[in-house]
């Protein structure tokens, strides 16, 4: 078939805005009792609801929703305990019960948030991570619930919980604590209690997190052993605490952990065998992450030979293996996976490729900067099976930057970079300094430096792509949403490099935002940038509110009403003094919407924003 040449930018595309948000759901938490098997669902289609599916059937009445909101991110918000399913429900955050099809209430307090729950049935009591928000500030502690919803307080003291787990014996009780300034991928410690008659704990003992290491997903193997990961080589990696020693069990420069911005993540699982069982763990290595299995006998360790490269949520039962998972061409998806042949089942699609008659897929990239530290990210060339762009001409580029910053972009299937390279735009998504997935040491490097490695890192990954002849260096978009929409503004502030920013709930004033945010992140510039209000002037120094003199491009700002995380007068602000200036710029209020769009009306509006932006600011034609 011969293509048509039209000018990059302006390919017509059979993917809408529709095609982002229609049957579209984000998959989460596989859980099985039995041979039922539970997971969560979120549906833009309606409205954001996060429905619990039972064998792919909905549980939850159209009034409930299964969300917490604990530490705002939230999480895990449900538990399975025989025929019961507890839930935090989204409106109120107290916790209700299914059984046979009927919803009741469990806890009776207000204002309490409640994540992570655990079932001890030797004692039949609950164990959740609740966050009290009855006072100005903020209490987190982990409580013991028991069948008729009465709360005792078990651990408090820390800043900050996660992770309750019992062993299978009911008598040990383990959890993750940290406090001020450190998040959980700086410094957290590791706990392990007796567990009394009565449920509440005796004194504990310090397993890891003497010195300053980065645990994760702590749990009991069948045989009661304590399992966790830690960052104390530099990598993520397993280790068994047994005896009173902490063996590693598979040292690699891999991570087999995440940075645990919610509660509930799993990377790992237990598989029986027939004498003792294996560990089922996903692994990233160099942005890119595999499934594997380690043998406790003999400390072998083979990979999945399967279409994925990218896992989350692991659960094991019996002899299958189930993940959510994505691909370069394929979506993200629910996977049932056999341990003996191999094969796999799809249990649900997040989204369906009808539209789709080609796709682009991610090309790694990898390159030193003018600092020789090593940059990593994908690219998505334009793709379409009609059209091809002139031969003297380059596509337009559109550089995602990831939030967190502690965080990472994977390379999956993702609709959104399809709608844009469809029509002819070049995408890329850049994993600077900072960033998960390679190590310790890459993360640190944005130590003391938001606002300058990020931010260097993003602009080099997007000339790196226009010195290769891939993109064109005169029509290049940065965008990205919370601190990706930080770094957007200060790319846009402080270099030269794109003609275009689109913020999404970014910061634009870090004085502010250190003053404002919620609890969990309070302290977290004190690791980015140094103390507050010690380092005062570098906080203004690198606020993109204080540098909009130096802003000559057009900027879109996207933000939700509600936002807890980053407060909605952070794009107000910025909005109000680019206007003072002359600068093209547009300011959208999702009403409703809190940190990240969830309902599919804002979805398709804000894609719709961006895009009429482009267009004008690149000239290029309407479809």
């Amino acid at each position: 078939m011969n293509k048509e040449t039209r000018s990059y930018g302006s390919w017509p595309s059979k993917i809408s805005v529709n095609d982002l948000v229609k049957d579209a759901v984000k998959l989460a938490f596989p859980k099985t009792v039995g041979e039922d098997l539970y997971w969560q669902e979120t549906r833009p289609s309606e409205k954001g609801r996060s429905v619990i599916v039972k064998n792919g059937m909905d549980l939850l009445p159209n009034e409930y929703s299964a969300r917490t909101r604990a530490q705002e991110y939230g999480g895990n918000p449900y538990l399975v305990v025989g025929d019961q399913v507890y839930f935090s429900n989204a409106k109120d955050q107290k916790l209700y019960c299914i059984k046979d099809g009927k919803v009741s209430p469990f806890t009776q307090l207000d204002k309490m948030r409640y994540a992570d729950g655990v079932y001890n049935k030797k004692r039949e009591l609950f164990y959740y991570v609740r966050e009290d928000h009855n006072e100005k500030e903020v209490q987190n502690t982990i409580v013991c619930i028991d069948l008729k919803g009465e709360e005792k307080i078990v651990c408090s003291g820390a800043d900050f919980y996660s992770n309750p787990r019992i062993s299978p014996d009911g008598k040990y009780f383990t959890y993750l604590c940290w406090n001020h300034p450190n998040m959980p991928w700086d410094h957290v410690h590791l706990v392990l209690h007796e567990i009394k008659n009565d449920g509440l704990l005796q004194d504990g003992e310090l397993i890891a997190g003497d010195d300053p290491e980065s645990i994760f997903d702590p749990k009991f193997g069948p045989d009661g052993a304590l399992y966790f990961v830690s960052d104390r080589s530099g990598y993520w990696n397993l280790y068994r605490f047994s005896d009173n020693k902490v063996l590693a069990l598979h040292p690699e420069m891999a991570e087999f952990g995440l940075p645990a911005w919610i509660f509930g993540f799993s990377t790992y699982d237990f598989l029986m065998t027939e004498d003792g069982y294996d560990i089922i763990c996903s692994y990233i290595q160099k942005g890119e992450g595999g499934l594997a299995r380690l043998s406790l006998k003999d400390f072998s360790y083979t990979t999945f030979d399967i279409p994925h490269n990218s896992f989350n949520d692991i659960h094991v039962s019996g002899q299958k293996i189930y993940f959510t998972s994505g691909a370069p061409d394929r979506f993200s998806e629910l996977v049932c996976l056999d341990a003996r042949s191999h094969e796999f089942e799809v249990i649900k699609k997040s989204m369906e490729t009808d539209s789709l008659d080609v796709f682009s897929v991610g090309q790694p990239v990898s390159f030193y900067n003018d600092d020789e530290d090593e940059v990593y990210g994908f690219f998505y060339p334009p793709v379409s099976a009609k059209y091809h762009g002139p031969d003297a001409e380059r596509p337009p580029l559109i550089v995602k930057v990831h939030g967190g910053p502690t965080g990472m972009s994977a390379n999956v299937l993702n609709m959104e970079i399809q709608f844009w390279t469809s029509r002819g735009f070049a995408y890329g998504l850049v994993n600077f300094g900072g960033s998960t997935g390679y190590g310790r040491e890459y993360r640190e490097r944005l130590t003391g430096k938001l606002g300058i490695v990020d931010v260097n890192d993003t602009c080099s990954f997007a000339l790196h792509l226009v010195k290769e002849g891939l993109v064109d260096g005169d029509r290049t978009a940065i965008k990205g949403g919370s601190s990706g929409g930080y770094t957007t503004l200060a790319a846009l502030a402080f270099r030269d490099v794109f003609q275009v920013g689109v913020s999404a709930y970014g910061i634009s004033d870090l004085e502010i935002l250190a003053k404002e945010t919620h609890k969990f992140e309070e302290r977290y510039t004190d690791g980015l940038i140094g103390p507050y209000p010690e380092m005062k002037k570098v906080y203004k120094e690198r606020s993109p509110i204080h540098a909009v003199n130096k802003i000559k491009v057009p900027v879109l700002l996207l933000q939700g009403s509600d936002d807890k995380v980053v407060l909605p007068n952070q794009s107000e602000m910025i909005f109000e003094k680019l206007k003072e200036k002359g600068i093209p710029t547009k300011f959208v209020l999702f009403e409703g919407e809190g940190h990240g769009f969830r309902q599919a009306e804002n979805i398709k509006q804000a894609l719709l924003e961006e895009q009429k932006f482009y267009s004008e600011i690149f000239g290029l034609d309407d479809e």
